[in-house]
């Protein structure tokens, strides 16, 4: 047979052959949201160096995720409380998307504004809310309805006040009660689903951006508010704010839907942290950071149990059921990990090392089918190459940290 048509054969068969991803499960998560209607079910958007974000989903509460699809990039994402296969996201500079099949297809609409918020109202389907901010001279804080799902959108100025909006919590006891937090301790509220706004911020410095709302789910007058100062809570709607503690630096915080008394926070003071509180917000207490190497992202209160809360991370999804004590893988499935390098020792071709980006090193003693973390690995993560030796009871490991 001509050498030609040889050559040709086997990059057909190449061309054909089908790679197969064996882990380790995970991904950098850049947004994580669980259906209000349907708790086992929930969205995760995974950083990306390409132009699309992969989005999976899982709807056995993690233990199998599947890819779902991809989507231009968004920075948040929320599921409908009516419809846990419609899903709504903001890129933060205007553009919505919406998907009505878990997030295989997307479609796009547009504000007139930076979003940085984003919610679904529990009462009426199909009404959708974003806030952010506009820049005329000043930065002035917008919002915009939805009523359609997601289709078309309205807008209006909030005030005529400097600051840009970062969080927007709808009250899950008061119909058409909305609260709005952004720049300078600015907090607004809403009783008529967004036609008019009143300034709530007594007690809220204006070095005390708010950057996460909260509501009861029980009480219609408390909410905690997550700063860049730790977190404030009030107890009459917004009429005056308490510092109650928590993280310096507050990303998130969500009370739990079970039990009103509890509720969770996630940021920064030492390090990447989770706080919890036991008396309705009044104080926090720091219970867990997931590791030196892996960051966190923002925390959901389970809807099933009290103790339990969701929190996406630098490396995957993950779960506590004690109260954000400890955390528990929930990725599987999940494949968009960046490996930075493979090895494999010559004396036991079943075993494999893989480096992942920002986490560490990961283990597999049969052949990738599972894997484990090497838990007392450099903790930076940043591994880009490994080196093996035979050693007694078990593989001497070399790294190459960082550019050497």
């Amino acid at each position: 047979m001509p050498r030609a048509i040889v050559l040709l054969a086997v990059m057909a068969a190449v061309a054909v052959a089908a790679w197969v991803p064996v882990g380790p499960d995970g991904g950098s998560v850049a947004a994580l949201a669980v259906s209000p209607g349907q708790p086992t079910t929930l969205v995760s958007l995974l950083h990306s160096t390409d132009t699309l974000q992969p989005v999976y989903r899982t709807t056995d509460a993690g233990g199998a995720w599947e890819a779902a699809g991809s989507v231009p990039y968004l920075a948040l994402v929320v599921i409908d409380p009516f419809d846990p296969l419609t899903v709504y996201g903001s890129d933060g500079g205007g553009a919505i998307r919406r998907s009505t099949d878990g997030g295989a297809t997307w479609r796009s609409a547009s504000v007139p504004f930076y979003g940085q918020a984003l919610g679904c109202d529990p009462y009426v389907p199909g009404r959708v809310y974003a806030a952010g901010g506009v820049y005329d001279t000043i930065t002035l804080p917008m919002f915009s309805v939805s009523t359609d799902h997601g289709e078309s959108w309205s807008s209006s100025l909030v005030a005529d006040d400097t600051g840009y909006i970062y969080s927007l919590e709808v009250s899950p006891v008061v119909s058409g009660v909305i609260f709005l937090g952004g720049d300078y301790g600015m907090v607004y509220r809403s009783t008529d689903c967004g036609l008019t706004w009143e300034p709530r911020s007594n007690g809220l410095s204006p070095d005390n951006y708010v950057l996460a709302l909260s509501a009861s789910h029980a009480d219609a007058g408390l909410v905690c508010a997550g700063t860049v100062s730790g977190v404030f809570r009030t107890t009459d709607t917004g009429g005056s704010w308490h510092q109650a503690g928590g993280p310096q630096y507050v990303m998130s915080v969500d009370m739990s839907p079970v039990e009103p008394a509890r509720g969770y926070a996630s940021g920064y003071d030492t390090g990447s942290a989770c706080y919890s509180t036991t008396d309705a917000g009044a104080s926090w207490q720091r219970v867990s950071s997931i590791t030196s190497s892996v960051s966190l992202g923002g925390v959901i209160a389970d809807a099933e149990s009290a103790d339990g809360v969701w929190c996406g991370t630098s490396a995957g999804v993950v779960k506590s059921t004690d109260g954000g004590r400890t955390w528990n893988p929930r990725s599987a499935g999940i494949h968009s990990a960046v490996i930075t390098t493979v090895s494999v020792p010559g004396w036991n071709r079943e075993r494999v090392y893989a480096a992942v980006e920002g986490v560490g090193v990961h283990k597999s003693s049969d052949a990738g089918q599972t894997w484990e973390r090497c838990t007392d690995f450099l903790a930076c993560g940043n591994i880009c190459g490994i080196g093996l030796g035979q050693g007694t009871g078990g593989d001497r490991l070399y790294a190459l940290e960082g550019s050497g």
